[in-house]
């Protein structure tokens, strides 16, 4: 099954490039013209294309209102302090570490847990909300 991605407006174009050269496609929501669009607006979009959403918006990480196996995937990056090298970085690290094709259908939290140590972790938004209902 050939992973398609499509980048939201608030991670650097470059992550589209670091998806395109780990051999997949993807398209910007800035190169097709969707920027300024609400998350209710994009989502119809996203949805069609069959697209698999990387984004830094938390809204989408909101896993009542965007079911995992309801679409073709979130990947939600979140940094401490963002910047356009720390998402460039924590992409290329999700792209070595994981096949796209293996978390499609997912809801995924991508993160650093301290910024700058080096300490990255990679979780599932269900295992998130799990461990958010045991007090974890």
């Amino acid at each position: 099954m050939a992973v398609a991605v499509k980048v939201d407006e608030d991670l650097p174009a470059g992550v589209a490039s670091l998806v395109v050269a780990s051999g997949y496609e993807a398209k910007t929501v800035y190169a097709q013209g969707h920027t300024g669009m609400s998350d209710d607006q994009l989502w119809p979009i996203v949805q069609q294309e069959r697209r698999m959403l990387f984004t830094a918006d938390k809204g989408f990480g909101n896993i009542r209102d965007y079911p995992p196996g309801s679409h073709a995937g979130v990947i939600l990056f979140r940094l401490p302090r963002e910047s356009r090298a720390g998402y460039l970085r924590l992409a290329e690290f999700l792209l070595e570490q994981v096949k796209l094709e293996d978390i499609v259908a997912r809801s995924w939290l991508f993160h650093r847990m301290r910024f700058g140590c080096g300490e990255r972790k990679i979780v599932t938004a269900e295992a998130a909300l799990a461990r958010h209902r045991r007090g974890a």
